[in-house]
């Protein structure tokens, strides 16, 4: 729809952009900032599943994206490639795959949008670092749902963060029924590549993950990474925080999650404290087991894989009524 290339300080503030692949793509754009757009109602991918059968063919691939195939597989309300110090302040993005993607941002602030009802991501975060994302609704982005009959969410996801995303905040979002509320993922480049780097030292503070599909928080693979006061209840794992460590998961609230409230699975150093788990069949699940693709792989040959020195203090833990 709009296309903003190579080009330091613009603004584009109100009106609507509608029926595109991309409502707006900027690229290269330091300084860009969006104001009180609409972007709603661009382009989606027509799902296979039904309500009897879910078609794997629906699932997403946020693995890949240095050549921008989010984009281009996917589409966006709001694209914005190596934009350094944008701003994005009370647009709206319902209705189609992808609200807001960030590829190989820095510094951008994200703040009083509205990116509900699409099918893929809210916001999706691809190697961009020390972004502020506050006070967003991300509600029901999802896909892969049957009530009763299939329940694994695809890979959506109300908020994204993946391929080495660091430093970043999220404080007051939501991001209820949704396939993840909250997916992070090291990426590739650590679990197959490297052994190294992550998406570490994230701070999410009070939101609301609730409802989720699968996960209400999924965080795998990183270090340092703070949870503080989320709302991650009535999901499948309120947290899922595999091969991660020097992780803080505190005063969060966790009630009715199906599988467990938290799950941390070959995971170290991490502090699980004063959190409030109602319901589910396991409060806390700790474990280590002999993971081949992990343990004996690339990560493992750099990385500790063990399920040791955590640390678990307060924590209200009550089973169903």
């Amino acid at each position: 729809g709009i296309l903003v290339d190579g080009a330091k300080g613009v603004t584009i503030r109100g009106g609507v952009v509608r029926g595109f692949k991309v409502g707006i793509q900027a690229r290269d754009a330091p300084g860009l900032v969006l104001e009180d757009i609409d972007a709603s109602e661009n382009f989606r991918q027509r799902l296979q599943s039904t309500p009897e059968r879910e078609a794997p063919a629906d699932w997403l691939w946020p693995h890949e994206n240095d050549k921008d195939e989010w984009q281009t597989r996917y589409g966006a309300g709001l694209s914005l490639t190596a934009c350094d110090r944008a701003e994005v302040r009370r647009c709206r993005v319902r209705d189609g795959q992808n609200g807001l993607l960030l590829t190989r941002c820095r510094q951008v602030t994200v703040a009083e949008n509205d990116f509900s009802f699409n099918s893929g991501w809210g916001i999706a975060l691809y190697r961009s670092s020390r972004c502020n994302v506050v006070r967003n609704r991300c509600d029901w982005c999802v896909r892969g749902y049957s009530h009763g009959v299939y329940h694994r969410g695809q890979d959506s996801a109300g908020i994204l963060v993946f391929e080495q995303s660091s430093d970043n905040l999220f404080v007051g979002n939501s991001a209820t029924h949704s396939g993840d509320g909250f997916f992070l993922y090291a990426g590739h480049e650590t679990t197959q590549r490297t052994g190294k780097g992550g998406c570490n030292h994230n701070r999410v503070f009070d939101n609301d993950f609730s409802h989720a599909v699968a996960n209400g928080i999924e965080a795998t693979f990183s270090v340092g990474n703070i949870f503080v006061r989320n709302d991650c209840s009535d999901s499948d794992h309120g947290v899922w925080a595999g091969y991660s460590s020097e992780t803080l998961i505190a005063g969060n609230k966790l009630h009715d999650c199906t599988a467990a409230g938290i799950s941390i699975e070959h995971g170290q150093q991490n502090r699980i404290l004063h959190n409030d788990i109602v319901g589910g069949r396991v409060g806390v699940h700790l474990w280590w087991d002999h993971d081949k693709a992990f343990v004996d792989g690339v990560f493992g040959r750099n990385r500790d894989t063990s399920s040791s020195k955590n640390l678990l203090l307060g924590n209200d833990i009550l089973g169903a009524d």
